[in-house]
């Protein structure tokens, strides 16, 4: 039961990053301090989707 909620909540924060990636710059429309955020989350994703990586989140998803 227990690792079933952990792969619940792991699911969770890893949709909010995805979305944050993708629509993040929304924010920074608003808010500028978030670009430097933004920008390592989009070099992120974009780095594990171009090089073939696993995302970790994915790895502790499957595990829990």
């Amino acid at each position: 039961m227990i690792y079933r909620l952990g792969a619940d909540l792991v699911l969770i924060v890893h949709l909010g990053f995805v979305l944050f990636v993708v629509l993040g710059g929304l924010l920074v429309s608003r808010w500028a301090w978030v670009m430097r955020i933004h920008l390592a989350a989009v070099f992120w994703g974009a780095l594990v989707e171009f090089a073939g990586w696993v995302c970790p989140l994915t790895l502790l998803e499957g595990r829990l």
